[in-house]
């Protein structure tokens, strides 16, 4: 018999989409901005500029998506894990 409420198994699915997300995603795009990162010593001028553009845009959306899965709560209010 699965005690498992409606409202556990939300909270037990954003507690595991976040995980994903922190684990996968947000790891995948730090590492595309630390390789344009390294590219910037070989490049200047407009393509230094587009670079920088594209690392700022990335780290940006990396905080956003830590915003969303942070904020993310069950909802009868405990904290996830990775809020911990």
């Amino acid at each position: 018999m699965n005690s498992m409420t409606a409202d556990d198994a939300v909270a037990a699915d954003e507690q595991r989409i976040g995980s994903e997300l922190v684990d996968t995603v947000i790891r995948d795009l730090f590492g595309v901005g630390l390789t344009l990162h390294g590219a910037l010593p070989h490049v200047s001028g407009p393509a230094e500029q587009q670079l920088n553009a594209a690392i700022d845009g990335i780290d940006r959306i990396i905080v956003a998506i830590r915003a969303v899965v942070f904020d993310l709560a069950p909802p009868d209010g405990t904290e996830l894990d990775s809020d911990r």
